[in-house]
């Protein structure tokens, strides 16, 4: 089963629950890196900072624009049921196309003018590595 909207293609993989993203077109997915920090990290009496890495986690931001109100849902459906999912995209530090598990964020969307007619103008939501 897959869903191909712009500007990304999500493909659902059943048997092995893993979701790939595969880009269309420029924008609509924005890749950043997050160092988790020990939460005995801070600032020092002398104001230097004193932090442990724990780890460095993977988030995808991503956002579609003109969507149908069942597009929207396509989407959504592949991110709303399970917790944790397999997510496959191409990594910037890596180089190369990877598998990671993620689990998804806030998700958000606006209407035009309240109108569904006239279709979904923004669906956003970030994907963050377990």
């Amino acid at each position: 089963m897959a869903v191909d909207i712009t500007p990304y293609e999500f493909h659902l993989d059943a048997v092995n629950d893993t979701i790939k993203i595969q880009p269309k077109h420029q924008g609509g997915l924005k890749w950043s890196i997050m160092s988790i920090q020990s939460a005995d990290s801070g600032r020092a009496e002398d104001g230097s900072m004193i932090a442990t890495l724990v780890a460095k986690k993977r988030k995808l931001e991503i956002k579609y624009a003109n969507l149908t109100p069942d597009e929207a849902a396509d989407i959504l459906s592949f991110v709303c049921g399970d917790m944790f999912f397999d997510v496959s995209y191409y990594d910037f530090l890596d180089k190369q196309q990877e598998t990671r598990t993620f689990y998804v964020g806030d998700r958000s969307g606006d209407w035009y003018n309240y109108n569904i007619e006239k279709g979904i103008e923004n669906l956003a939501f970030n994907l963050i590595e377990k």
